[in-house]
């Protein structure tokens, strides 16, 4: 989309083409991966809620 007034830290596509703020989305993904590992180690030894609360 196009760029608005609210611009954080990083300069926009200084990386890659394809993602406006590169480090940012990096850490996301290393959080997102965090909490599919936490479901999948506790899947059997939690129950269904405590599995929910990982994803």
């Amino acid at each position: 989309g196009e760029p608005t007034s609210t611009d954080w830290c990083e300069k926009n596509y200084e990386v890659t083409y394809y993602i406006a703020e590169f480090y940012n989305t990096i850490s996301s993904l290393c959080l997102i991966f965090m909490g599919i590992f936490g479901s999948i180690m506790h899947a059997k030894g939690f129950d269904y809620r405590f599995t929910l609360c990982l994803e």
